[in-house]
């Protein structure tokens, strides 16, 4: 087979808005720039492995283009991008340790590697990781095609014949998987009929058993966008879950049905998911914690006198741990209680903030605002003013409601906004530790990418 380009594009500067989120061809598209291109020749077996490697001055003049970016207050990303052919199942890319290292070390750019079949981005705090593990090793970083029959009954079952990607980072031919995590694109068609709110992604362990991870599909980019907290083997699935009660034209169809796809919800029955019905403390604190991935705690030891030992004790262990509600006073959280919109937000907000997830301001709202802002509690304040400058909180009839129940359908909306958002914008929100403007506000970013733009 022919040989396969690298091509490293060593500095793009722009000003403009984005193309959209980021997947295989790259985050977003620029408006205009001045690029220098360098290629690297790769090539591809008989088996469908592409392989290549990015020589040591190349990286250097990357490291340089990154620092000059920085130093004109720009914010870098340095891209390679491997170009495969139809034929590919595997993809491999080599980078010495040194060169990795000034990258990791004297910039605070981000990594991403395109490799065709699937496209990773490592923040800078994970390169920086990444750098420590290998030292002065190569880095190889290496995305496998699985054949689906080598796994579980359980695992071809949620997955069918959609791609299932092993995904390894060596240095000295030893594996590491923790550094922090990666924000991950695998391009996808979705089959006939599929639902695009019930795609989600699965981390297949080692013994075959699957579990959900934070992703969702994004149109604009014919790609699955997840979040991979290490790496391992990750595949599409497809899990639609119906309720009568819930049509196809309501208004929360898409919410519920992406919520419950990822189990962060499920019905009131097996057939009914009862939209309109109030929510309790102890169903949001799971959805919550489910939402975002927060293991409950296995064996707590410090809970709330009314825990109990029910679906939500071990989540409420883990969420008093965690900072994420101190409860009602008196060591209680009162979890049979309806919840109100400021209790809500807050647990929200806190969460949010443990996970250095807190929406970026993008308006000028103020709570000021709004007519009923005086009826905020005190400790309600900060987290309705965060939410409401990010755009999930946008209150009704200039009213903000702060003593109202929320209903299980406005949750999953709520959820739904955040974690779709979060993934499907990956490039501008997922990367929110590398990217500190809001998510319309491009003029001062720096991508140093690889490939056409």
């Amino acid at each position: 087979m022919p040989a396969n380009d690298v091509t490293i594009t060593a500095t793009f500067t722009y000003s403009g808005s984005s193309g959209g989120g980021g997947g295989g061809g790259g985050g977003s598209t620029p408006s205009s720039g001045d690029a220098t291109v360098t290629t690297v020749t790769g090539t591809t077996d008989s088996s469908g492995k592409t392989t290549a490697s990015v020589p040591a001055n190349t990286v250097n003049n990357l490291v340089d283009a990154a620092k000059k970016a920085e130093a004109k207050g720009e914010e870098a990303v340095v891209e390679i991008e491997i170009k495969t052919t139809s034929a590919t199942k595997s993809a491999e890319l080599t980078i010495p340790g040194t060169a990795f290292a000034k990258i990791a070390d004297s910039t605070d750019a981000a990594v991403r590697v395109d490799a065709g079949i699937a496209t990773v981005t490592f923040s800078a705090d994970a390169a920086e990781n990444i750098s420590k593990k290998a030292g002065t090793s190569d880095i190889s970083i290496a995305v496998e095609s699985v054949d689906t029959s080598t796994l579980s009954a359980e695992a071809q079952k949620m997955i069918g014949t959609r791609p299932v990607y092993d995904f390894t980072l060596t240095a000295d031919s030893k594996n590491i998987s923790d550094f922090g995590g990666a924000s991950v694109s695998i391009p996808y068609s979705p089959k006939s009929g599929e639902d695009r709110n019930a795609i989600v992604i699965y981390y297949v362990d080692d013994v075959g058993s699957i579990q959900t991870v934070r992703g969702a599909y994004n149109s604009e980019t014919g790609t699955v966008d997840f979040t991979a907290p290490h790496f391992s083997q990750y595949a599409v699935g497809y899990n639609k879950v119906s309720f009568t009660d819930v049509g196809s034209g309501a208004w929360y169809y898409a919410p519920v049905t992406f919520c419950a796809a990822r189990s962060i919800t499920t019905g009131t029955s097996t057939t009914t998911f009862s939209p309109d019905a109030a929510v309790t403390r102890g169903q949001f604190i799971v959805m919550l914690m489910r939402a975002y991935g927060i293991e409950p705690d296995a064996n707590p030891t410090n809970n709330f006198a009314d825990a109990g030992n029910t679906y939500y004790t071990n989540y409420l262990a883990k969420a008093k741990e965690l900072g994420i509600t101190n409860g009602i006073g008196n060591n209680q959280f009162a979890p049979e209680s309806k919840i109100s919109r400021q209790e809500m937000f807050t647990m929200l907000y806190r969460a949010l903030d443990e996970l250095n997830e807190l929406p970026e301001a993008t308006t000028s709202k103020a709570l000021s605002d709004f007519s009923d802002s005086s009826s905020i509690s005190d400790y309600a304040k900060s987290a309705f003013e965060t939410l409401v400058k990010g755009g999930i909180v946008s209150g009704s009839d200039g009213k903000l409601n702060p003593t109202d129940q929320s209903t299980r359908a406005q949750m999953a909306q709520i959820l739904y906004s955040l974690i779709s958002s979060k993934i499907v914008d990956k490039y501008l929100l997922d990367m929110s530790s590398l990217f500190k403007t809001d998510k319309y506000s491009l003029s001062k970013r720096c991508v140093l990418s690889t490939g056409a733009l």
